[in-house]
């Protein structure tokens, strides 16, 4: 790619209409910024709730070119940038803890365009480097799906050696949970209504699968990860905690509403979180496990002008694992 060939990207200008590709402005970098040739860019739930109209108020201006999963090579240096050099292999973190961050997502999608372009922006705080052996689709996936599920099971769950773990919701965030969870030691039992994503989960470590995320309630699991948020999903995880101290833990937002049994919250002393995103430092413990082979992703492959059929075929919820968009085929 070079600049005589101009900067195309998926706009994004109000809620119900799709996605256009359209010439976008040159990404130029300011002082601690870099710029980056994209060349994966993966395709999330949360981009279909910001063009249907639940979360549209995630981003900040409008105009906006969506795509928050971004890998790619770093193509300038803006002022004052040390430590990255151009063509270094890199991911943008979604950094939703630490780094001083309080409730305001730092993130290209969001902020600022994101990675549905051929060209964008990046702060040096979010960048981190690909590891060699790590494919510029599996690092922009492990940017959010990857890093998500870390930071619930890990930090917010407290996943370790023995416990017993409850997965509604075996998309891509769920089975990336599935890895996880087994990666700690945990025994993992999941549920989701696709006959196709519970065998995915099986292959993956799940030790069982079922189709009625009650179903879950007979093995008694210390956390439950709700990676739907169906509302219905949400009190089923409540319902089929352990009762005593343990734990629901919400990421997935399928419905804005939930109607959750005040008695048996109370009662089975059920604790309810949700948990967001992750940290750099996620980011990196889940970078370097993609690199080791402990997690791993079906991972779907679109050329850059089909996004507007990815993101039908994501709404319709017609595909097992993530869908990323090969902004750069030439590069893998």
């Amino acid at each position: 790619m070079n600049q005589t060939m101009g900067n195309k990207g998926w706009i994004f200008t109000e809620t119900g209409r799709p996605l256009e590709l359209v010439e976008v402005a040159e990404p130029v970098p300011g002082p601690g910024e870099v710029a980056i040739d994209v060349v994966r860019a993966g395709l999330c739930h949360s981009d279909i709730g910001i063009i249907e109209g639940p979360g549209a108020g995630w981003i900040k201006q409008r105009p906006i070119v969506l795509g928050h999963e971004v890998a790619g090579v770093i193509r300038e240096l803006g002022p004052g940038v040390e430590g990255f050099a151009v063509g270094d292999r890199v991911v943008i973190a979604l950094i939703a803890h630490g780094e001083g961050v309080s409730g305001n997502w730092i993130a290209p999608g969001l902020s600022r365009n994101g990675g549905f372009e051929q060209r964008c922006i990046a702060e040096v705080r979010e960048l981190v480097r690909l590891p060699d052996g790590v494919g510029f689709a599996h690092g922009a996936v492990a940017t959010d799906a990857v890093t998500t599920a870390w930071h619930a099971v890990i930090c917010e769950g407290q996943v370790r050696e023995g416990t017993t773990v409850g997965i509604i919701g075996l998309g891509g965030l769920g089975l990336s949970a599935v890895q996880i969870a087994r990666h700690a030691g945990a025994t993992v039992h999941g549920a989701d209504i696709s006959a196709r994503a519970r065998d995915q989960a099986a292959r993956l470590g799940a030790t069982s699968v079922h189709a009625e995320a009650m179903d879950l309630a007979a093995f008694k699991p210390d956390v439950v990860f709700d990676f739907a948020g169906f509302g219905e999903t949400t009190a089923a995880a409540v319902n089929v905690a352990a009762q005593g101290g343990r734990r629901a833990i919400l990421i997935g937002l399928g419905a804005t509403r939930a109607t959750i049994s005040t008695d048996v919250l109370v009662n089975r002393q059920v604790t309810l979180k949700g948990s967001a995103g992750g940290s750099r430092k996620d980011l990196e413990a889940c970078l370097a496990l993609i690199a080791q082979g402990a997690i791993t992703l079906p991972i779907e492959e679109l050329p850059f002008d089909r996004l507007d059929e990815g993101m039908r075929r994501l709404a319709a919820g017609d595909l097992v694992g993530r869908l990323v968009l090969a902004v750069d085929p030439a590069r893998s």
